[in-house]
């Protein structure tokens, strides 16, 4: 019997070990040729790949590697080395999900972190995986409401994206969700001093990413969209009123049309109010 097949299979199996160690883009089938016609010339021959047994060395290598397992406590360390708070967190039933960026009230009203990352399951309190294909980066599913776009990141079918590049991409949604939060926060505020209807006005045009557009009978859409809003608007003043302050009499501006408070403004839904701003 020769084993020397098996000795290829070994050296296969700790080079993807190692691979999966530094977080590289795994070795290609040529690549996996010319390591075994290295170990065993007689067996595969330097530049004459055999697509059955190409089969077998990715088969080995890919026990060491995984490629398409994702390592979530791996992926949260690294998102966190980017200076954005992540932690893996239960799902329920055994399963995992990384937690990203700083609790936001939804327009739901729900209370959640800005992005999550999942699925995974727990394999031990400290260990939990997910599926590279399966894996999903982006807000909560109550946070896309009224969305038109969708930002949840998914890996790329076509090239293989190292833990380090979803770290990268993850840290960067979070920052502009964010950035999103902090936007409508703010522009929710307006409600407070301009009334409903010049705040409805502010936010179909300064929000331009959320679809606002009513359908079905209008009243009663009108009205649960309002509704939402308001429980928002109230979680979030109650959560970030600290951060939200009043800007000197001098430089405070219409929050419709833009004049500062000494001018005249010139849109009559708004009778010259003005808007807080954060800081």
């Amino acid at each position: 019997m020769n084993t020397r097949p098996y000795a290829v299979y070994q050296r296969l199996t700790a080079g993807g070990t190692s691979d999966d160690t530094d977080d590289v883009v795994p070795r290609s089938d040529a690549n996996l040729w010319a390591l075994a016609a290295a170990i065993a010339p007689e067996l595969y021959p330097a530049g004459q790949l055999d697509p059955i047994e190409v089969e077998d060395l990715r088969a080995a290598y890919d026990d060491g590697r995984r490629p398409r397992r994702i390592d979530l406590y791996r992926l949260a360390t690294l998102i966190s080395d980017r200076g954005v708070n992540a932690y893996v967190d239960g799902a329920g039933g055994g399963g995992a999900v990384i937690r990203v960026g700083e609790q936001h009230i939804t327009l739901t009203g729900e209370r959640d972190h800005a992005v999550l990352a999942g699925p995974g399951t727990f394999h031990s309190r400290y260990t939990a995986y997910g599926d590279r294909d399966e894996l999903c980066i982006g807000p909560p599913d109550d946070d896309l409401t009224h969305r038109p776009d969708d930002p949840t990141i998914r890996p790329a079918p076509h090239r293989f994206q190292t833990l380090a590049e979803l770290a990268d991409l993850t840290a960067a949604l979070a920052h502009a969700e964010a950035d999103r939060h902090t936007r409508i926060a703010a522009y929710l505020d307006v409600l407070v001093r301009t009334g409903w209807e010049a705040f409805w006005a502010v936010l179909i045009g300064a929000l331009p990413d959320i679809d606002f557009t009513l359908s079905g009978p209008a009243e009663a859409e009108h009205g649960v969209t309002q509704q939402r809003l308001l429980h928002y608007l109230r979680q979030v003043l109650n959560d970030t009123g600290m951060r939200i302050g009043v800007t000197p009499p001098e430089q405070q501006a219409c929050a419709v049309c833009g004049a500062v408070q000494a001018q005249t403004c010139s849109t009559p839904t708004c009778h010259g109010r003005v808007a807080i701003t954060t800081r």
